[in-house]
Parts: structure tokens; sequence; C-alpha cells
């Protein structure tokens, strides 16, 4: 049936994945996106606490490299996510870095960890909204979804 194919596909994909961290090393590029899509496929298998802890240490990486999403203000926040290592390997303007980040907002406020969303919330947006224009497909999303912890961006 389709959760069986669904624990199954899932088990490939996270075997795709360790096999890359270990061929290629935890932070090649490739191994990075490989994780971003296990933790999007534990999200819409709605195991959200996998997919949240997966985005985090993709993100976040290893504690030791520094970096992080530009910002129009310079403030700290409370996350070490946007310190990332994904951002450092791929950019802290690649799509995928971008993406990472927005699904992880996304996560944490489904998970009604607010704080942590707004923090990442209030870094991305003018980055995506300036790299993009507001009308790209990533801006609208990254816009919209923030709502829900940042009403003041209407």
């Amino acid at each position: 049936g389709g959760e069986h194919n669904m624990l199954r596909s899932l088990g490939i994909l996270l075997h795709v994945y360790e096999w890359k961290a270990s061929e290629f090393g935890p932070d090649n590029a490739i191994t990075l996106k490989t994780a971003g899509y296990l933790a999007t496929a534990y999200a819409k298998s709605g195991m959200l606490a996998e997919a949240t802890t997966l985005w985090r240490d993709t993100l976040e990486g290893m504690d030791d490299v520094s970096g992080g999403v530009e910002s129009d203000e310079t403030t700290s926040n409370e996350s070490n996510v946007l310190d990332g290592f994904l951002e450092q390997v791929l950019g802290p303007t690649d799509d995928t870095t971008l993406q990472g980040y927005a699904v992880l907002a996304r996560l944490l406020v489904r998970q009604d960890e607010l704080d942590e969303a707004r923090a990442i919330y209030e870094r991305i947006v003018p980055v995506v909204t300036r790299q993009y224009g507001p009308h790209h497909v990533l801006a609208r999303y990254v816009v919209e979804a923030s709502l829900a912890v940042l009403p003041e961006q209407q």
C-alpha cells in the first residue's frame, strides 16, 4: 500500500543520503542537497520532528563554521541556524539555502516554535525580496508564510 511504499522510499532516500555523506563528506554540496530532499520528504510524510532536526543539522552544520545570511539589520538572534553550514558551502543567496530556511521556518511554525521561526523570517524576508523581487514565487512564499509570526510584513 501507499504507506508501505512511502516508508520504503524514505528508507532508500536515507540510505542514499548516508552513502553520499560517507562518500563525499557531510559538507559536500551534493550531500547537503540530498539532506534537503530527505528533510522535505520527512515533512511531507508528517514526520515533522525528523524533518526539523535534519533541516537544522543541514543548515547549522558544524559549530565552527561561521557566516550568515546577510541582513538589513545587524542584530543577533536566538538561532544559530543563520550561521549556517549549508550557506557556507552553497552561498547565502543560493536557492537551496534560502528554500531550506523557508521550509525550516514553516516547520517551526507548525510545531509552535515561533521565536525561532520569527528569527529566521526576520533575516530571510529582506534577502529573498531584495534578491528576487517581491513577485518571485520564493519571495511570495516566504512573505506569505512569515505573516504567521511577522504580521507587520503585510
